[in-house]
């Protein structure tokens, strides 16, 4: 009779281990709000972080729709990826907002939709 019970008594203490690490989350939300929201974070929610890296970018929102570099001329070394999400046609063109991610040494310092 106990060979039978073992198997339930550790399924249930497993369970209530785990549920117990999720309530110290829930009712600290301290331990939650330290929590760095890191690229990986970002990337699932296809979102961006300021410092996020270019390949990261890609994984995020995927290629560009064009890259403006800088030119020789200019004294910043900021590159601006533009990306315009939806229909891919020239008629759509001026109706379709764009996203630009600016980028210094490859990390990302702004973005925004226009």
């Amino acid at each position: 009779m106990t060979k039978n019970r073992l198997p339930k008594i550790f399924l249930l203490s497993l369970a209530s281990g785990f549920l117990a690490s999720c309530a110290l989350i829930t009712e600290k939300p301290e331990v939650r709000e330290t929590h760095p929201y890191t690229s990986n974070d970002a990337i699932r929610a296809q979102d961006l972080i300021v410092g996020m890296r270019a390949d990261d970018v890609l994984r995020s929102w995927g290629n560009p729709t064009h890259v403006e570099e800088p030119s020789s001329a200019q004294a910043s070394t900021e590159e601006r990826w533009v990306y315009r999400f939806g229909p891919q046609h020239r008629a759509f063109e001026s109706v379709m907002p764009e996203r630009i991610v600016y980028f210094r040494s490859g990390r990302v310092i702004g973005w925004e939709t226009q």
